[in-house]
């Protein structure tokens, strides 16, 4: 990714009858800089320093990553395409099933190798995890 920087100088004389600036000299140096394009997310992540993953899972669709912060759990989700975090909400556990609400009507649900998605509880995505 590359952006140009510009600085401008600007050099003054201030005219004592009006006490005005008059600009004499005015000039934009620029300046490439090459800067790393942000790395794409391959995995789950948790997106707090201070939160441990315990287990991450990955769908056609989906990234999902079990979050941990003393004793309170997180479901962590990333759409793939285009990518973008799509809930943190607080989750349970409990044996082999995650639950989690987000506060705006959406629940969340990985049980049997299986994602589950509810709105109002209507399913609006199932996808396999892989």
């Amino acid at each position: 990714m590359r952006f140009v920087v510009g600085i401008g100088l600007i050099t003054g004389l201030l005219s004592s009858s009006c006490a005005a600036l008059q600009l004499q000299q005015s000039q934009l140096f620029t300046a490439a800089v090459d800067l790393p394009e942000p790395e794409p997310i391959v995995s789950p992540v948790c997106p707090r320093s201070d939160w441990e993953l315990l287990q991450g899972f990955e769908t056609p669709q989906y990234f999902l990553a079990l979050c941990q912060q003393g004793e309170m759990f997180y479901l962590v989700g990333y759409k793939k395409e285009p990518l973008a975090l799509i809930v943190v909400a607080p989750a349970q556990v409990e044996n082999d099933r995650i639950t989690a609400e987000d506060g705006n009507k959406y629940s969340y649900e990985i049980r049997h190798g299986t994602l589950t998605v509810k709105r109002s509880g209507n399913i609006i995505v199932q996808e396999g995890i892989s």
